[in-house]
């Protein structure tokens, strides 16, 4: 399997999601009018809207939210953010959301294919497995690049068992933090280890850092149980 390499589009936008107040040009009310009585009709060099190529993906992906609350039950506390099939609208919602790193102690990201749920039940899901990290609450950069690096994977789908990855999942919690790659069949033993092996390749080498295959139907069958991971890199 090869690198993701889809490639950023360029915005104006802040990384918190505003407008750079540097590229809109403030205009004086007043010079408008002077402009306008001096004789040059508005009209004289209408503006054409210029409609920028779109570059559309394989499939269509959905963003959710987790948001923790006691009160209410898993699948109430997660949210639809939004729907996306091109590379533009992906990097628009990467880069107007905040971070794995920024969101609160509890909450989920979800990335899955459109029409997966991001539940094991899930009949896409059901059958398969997941590949799976822990970050240490000090190694928020490394999350957050490894977060990235699995969406671009997902998304671009630039390898040959693409077919078989269903979303991925990104866990913020309070003592470690986890992400997770799904899979759709966790028999595919051959499949399995090569898209773990283009994971690896997302992580620093020299850190410690493990990833184990878990099967989902272990998970629903033991959920107070350690769990025995499948395979390890």
């Amino acid at each position: 399997m090869r690198t993701p390499v889809l490639k950023r589009i360029s915005t104006s936008t802040s990384e918190h999601g505003e407008t750079d107040s540097e590229t809109e040009p403030q205009v004086d009310p007043s010079e408008g009018d002077q402009e306008g009585a001096g004789g040059c009709p508005e009209d004289e060099h209408p503006v054409e809207e210029v409609s920028l190529p779109q570059h559309p993906l394989n499939h269509e992906w959905t963003m959710w939210y987790v948001e923790p609350d006691r009160a209410k039950t898993w699948e109430e506390t997660l949210h639809q953010i939004t729907s996306f099939s091109t590379v533009e609208n992906f990097w628009s919602l990467y880069h107007h959301i905040k971070t794995p790193s920024q969101i609160k102690v509890g909450s989920d990201y979800c990335l899955f294919k459109d029409g997966i749920r991001p539940i094991w039940e899930d009949e896409a899901n059901v059958n398969g497995g997941r590949w799976i990290v822990s970050f240490p609450k000090s190694a928020t950069a490394e999350m957050n690049f490894f977060w990235e690096y699995c969406l671009l994977s997902l998304i671009g789908e630039n390898c040959e068992h693409s077919i078989d990855l269903c979303g991925a999942v990104v866990n913020i919690r309070l003592k470690n933090n986890k992400i997770a790659l799904w899979t759709a069949d966790c028999t595919k033993e051959k499949r399995i280890l090569q898209i773990g092996k283009q994971l690896r390749n997302g992580l620093p080498t020299n850190a410690g850092f493990v990833l184990q295959y878990l099967q989902h139907r272990d998970n629903m069958a033991q959920q107070d149980s350690p769990l025995t991971a499948t395979y390890t890199l």
